[in-house]
C-alpha cells in the first residue's frame, strides 16, 4: 500500500488552511461558535483542493509510483471527512473507494447534503463510513443516516458503517482504520461478500 499524506508547512497541529481546504464553497456560511470563541478561519476552498488533487497530486503519484488506479482510496476525518464526501458527490470516479471518518456533516447547516444526489454513485467500488457514538454536533446520527440513505439508493455498491463503543472524535481514527481498509480492500474483489 502507498499512503499519500498532504500537510502544511507549519508547526500548528491543526492549520487554519485545513478549514479552507476541506469545506465546500458557499456564498455565506451559517456556523456555530467555535469552542475557543475565536472566529472561523477562511473557508469554502474544497473545490480548489479537489482541483489540486485531480490536477497535481494524483498525476504526480501516478507518474512516480506503480499503482493500481482501480484501488485508490480517499480518506478523510472530521473536516477531512466532510471533504471526502464533497469529493464523492462532485467527482465520484476520481477515486475508486472512499473512507469517510467522523464527517463534519453539520458544517454550514448540513449544506453538503445538497450535493448528495448530484451524480450517480453506482461506479464507486466501496464506501466506508465511521463515526464515534459521542453526541457532538450530531456526527453519529448524521453519518448513520447518510449511510442508510446511500445503502438503500445504491444496493450494489459495497457500503459499510462502523461505530466502536468508547471511542471519541480522535481515538476513532486509529481504531477504525484497519477495519475500514480491510472492508474497502475486500470490496475491490467481486464475490467476497
Amino acid at each position: 500500500m502507498l499512503l499519500v499524506g498532504i500537510g502544511y508547512q507549519e508547526e500548528k497541529p491543526f492549520s487554519p488552511f485545513r478549514v479552507y481546504d476541506f469545506t465546500p464553497p458557499a456564498g455565506q456560511a451559517e456556523l456555530p461558535d467555535r469552542p475557543d470563541g475565536t472566529p472561523w478561519p477562511e473557508h469554502g476552498g474544497a473545490a480548489d483542493f479537489l482541483q489540486l488533487l485531480q490536477g497535481q497530486v494524483l498525476p504526480y503519484v501516478q507518474q512516480h509510483y506503480t499503482i493500481d488506479q482501480q484501488k485508490q482510496t480517499l480518506f478523510g476525518h472530521s473536516l477531512g471527512g466532510l471533504f471526502a464526501l464533497y469529493a464523492l458527490f462532485q467527482e465520484p470516479v476520481l477515486f475508486s473507494h472512499y473512507f469517510v471518518c467522523s464527517p463534519s456533516i453539520w458544517w454550514n447547516q448540513q449544506a453538503i447534503l445538497s450535493w448528495e444526489n448530484k451524480h450517480d454513485l453506482s461506479a464507486v467500488k466501496g464506501l466506508f463510513i465511521a463515526a464515534e457514538q459521542v453526541a457532538k454536533q450530531g456526527m453519529y446520527d448524521r453519518a448513520l443516516s447518510l449511510y442508510e440513505r446511500l445503502s438503500t439508493a445504491y444496493p450494489k455498491v459495497p457500503i459499510d458503517f462502523s461505530s466502536l463503543e468508547g471511542e471519541n472524535h480522535m481515538s476513532i481514527v486509529p481504531t477504525v482504520f484497519s477495519r475500514g481498509m480491510r472492508f474497502l480492500h475486500e470490496a475491490s474483489y467481486e464475490g467476497t461478500f
